[in-house]
């Protein structure tokens, strides 16, 4: 990933709106905001601790989605023109809970 950086970092697709407002929430309310939105019996929150992003994705079951990933990714979906540097190289972390015990994680780098 080190070669890339001072390149720009390209968002291509859309995202759906509710997850829209929510970065957009984040956005305006600084590097210590935090914000939610239900999408059915989904419920995304966000919050953002400096230049980083938590997302805790939950349903109606027990089992719960856990991502962090560097802030510059958020502004590249929200469409703002982001370079790479080192806060973009860092690792996007997943972590997934189910009720039964079987729980799943991983980290690009």
């Amino acid at each position: 990933m080190e070669e890339l950086i001072g390149s720009d970092l390209d968002c291509q697709g859309e995202i759906d709106t509710g997850m829209e407002k929510l970065l957009q929430k984040l956005d305006q309310g600084g590097p210590r905001s935090r914000a939610s939105y239900r999408d059915g019996e989904t419920t995304i929150a966000g919050r953002r601790r400096g230049g980083r992003l938590d997302l805790e994705i939950s349903g109606a079951g027990s089992g719960r989605i856990d991502a962090t990933m560097p802030w510059a990714v958020a502004d590249c979906l929200l469409g703002k023109t982001t370079t790479i540097d080192k806060a973009v190289t860092s690792s996007i972390k997943v972590k997934v809970t189910n009720e039964d015990g079987r729980n799943y994680s991983f980290q690009l780098n």
